[in-house]
């Protein structure tokens, strides 16, 4: 099985909203955490990565998740959620004990 990668980043209100599709893996895991940290900023604090489109994630990629995560919550301001999560994502998350420390969420908060 191919892993395979796709990052879209659109604004959704005062958040940077970044969408995951395909495998969030060892292989994968650099592309989109450079992409997660790249999109936050102190004029942009707010991050939330929407998980919806990922078919698989690893311990690499939950561990990118956390590192975006620790860096947004660093800024005045800033936030961190992972959006709308694929059932495996949010599987894996509840299982692991990281849905809260996450902000997993089916929409962006307030």
């Amino acid at each position: 099985m191919s892993s395979e990668i796709h990052i879209d980043e659109t604004q959704e209100k005062d958040w940077t909203v970044i969408r995951l599709s395909g495998r969030l893996d060892a292989i994968t895991c650099d592309k989109a955490q450079e992409a997660m940290l790249k999109s936050i900023s102190p004029s942009s604090p707010k991050l939330a990565v929407e998980t919806t489109a990922l078919d698989y994630i690893s311990s690499a990629g939950i561990r990118s998740l956390l590192m975006a995560g620790k860096a947004a919550s660093r800024l005045a301001g800033g936030a961190f959620a992972v959006l709308r999560p694929s059932p495996i994502v949010g599987k894996v998350l509840g299982e692991c004990g990281l849905d809260s420390c996450l902000g997993v969420c089916m929409q962006l908060p307030e």
